[in-house]
């Protein structure tokens, strides 16, 4: 990930990256970004994505978490006031939150375009906003942004790799729009989050990195994105997933990397595990049945029923196989 600005003198005071990992495969990914735009009346920002396809991907989140009950959620801090640009809503809204800091939050309208992975921002700032702006909008996706799948008989295992603004990972693309007078925002704070079932258990995690885990808010959760879960046949049930929460500062980069493993029996295991049962028990049984005369002189291995070297073949067959799959 990359974020990128025309703009002289424009500085991210927070990102906030969130990723869903939802049970039936969708895919959703939730950036924030806290800039300091100084007087700067327009802001040309260009953000280079993961699995961002079109510009009906991009959902913006400001009519979520402008509403009083979900912005005291999303800033986790009490609200002391806040108020429309020029008594209408639709141009933003000015929020001074806990220990008078004020910001303002803007919708995103018809100012984003997509295209090569890369989400466009042309951003006009009313008079009456403040020095510092919020912008928050939701990345819909077939497969996951920052993390990566192995499968195995057992288990199932998660990586999340998320990086942001690490110049030596940068794309065609990037290296593009650079040469067109985009260039990289230093970003003095980075939140990572990610929402995962609570069937996963932590398999690895910089533990420099990590704030909080803990389950997450299924109610407060349920309000923020309530169209947005409707509209996408999303179940949000208590205690059913954990949010990890971890937080870099001060960088000229990010990066956050995490495993997370869960181990299960699906009916794939169950099939295989009964159809090699039902195999072996065969065997030894036509072995055991089958009449023959032994010559008390052969030796002791060829006395044994061809059918037990068969299960004990299948057996082996399957273990081997077995180890394989997890050693790839």
């Amino acid at each position: 990930m990359f974020i990128l600005c025309k703009q002289e003198q424009v500085q991210i005071k927070r990102l906030h990256i969130c990723t869903w990992d939802m049970q039936g495969a969708k895919y959703f990914t939730e950036y924030g970004l806290e800039i300091s735009r100084g007087s700067l009346n327009t802001l040309d920002l260009s953000i280079a994505l993961p699995e961002i396809a079109t510009r009906e991907d991009c959902i913006c989140l400001y009519p979520n978490v402008s509403e009083g009950n979900n912005c005291r959620f999303i800033f986790n801090s009490d609200i002391q006031w806040i108020g429309p640009i020029d008594g209408n809503p639709k141009r933003g809204v000015n929020v001074t939150l806990c220990c008078d800091r004020t910001i303002t939050l803007l919708p995103l309208g018809d100012s984003i375009q997509v295209k090569d992975k890369i989400l466009y921002i042309e951003l006009d700032i009313p008079q009456q906003a403040k020095d510092v702006i919020y912008i928050r909008f939701l990345i819909r996706s077939k497969n996951p942004a920052f993390s990566f799948v192995k499968k195995e008989i057992s288990t199932k295992i998660i990586n999340y790799d998320v990086r942001v603004n690490e110049c030596r990972t940068a794309s065609l693309s990037v290296q593009k729009i650079q040469q067109k007078g985009y260039k990289v925002i230093p970003i003095e704070k980075c939140f990572c989050f990610h929402i995962i079932p609570n069937t996963y258990t932590v398999d690895f995690l910089d533990h420099n990195k990590l704030k909080t885990i803990r389950s997450l808010e299924a109610a407060e959760f349920n309000a923020y994105l309530e169209k947005i879960k409707e509209a996408e046949k999303i179940k949000l049930e208590p205690r059913e997933y954990n949010i990890v929460f971890c937080k870099q500062e001060r960088l000229p980069n990010y990066s956050f990397f995490s495993v997370y493993r869960k181990e299960y029996i699906g009916n794939s295991q169950l099939i295989l595990a009964l159809g090699a049962n039902l195999l072996c028990s065969l065997l030894f049984a036509l072995g055991g049945l089958r009449a023959q005369t032994v010559d008390p002189d052969t030796p002791f291995l060829c006395r044994i029923p061809g059918e037990y070297w068969v299960a004990f073949g299948v057996f082996v067959a399957l273990l081997v196989g077995y180890f394989w799959k997890r050693r790839k």
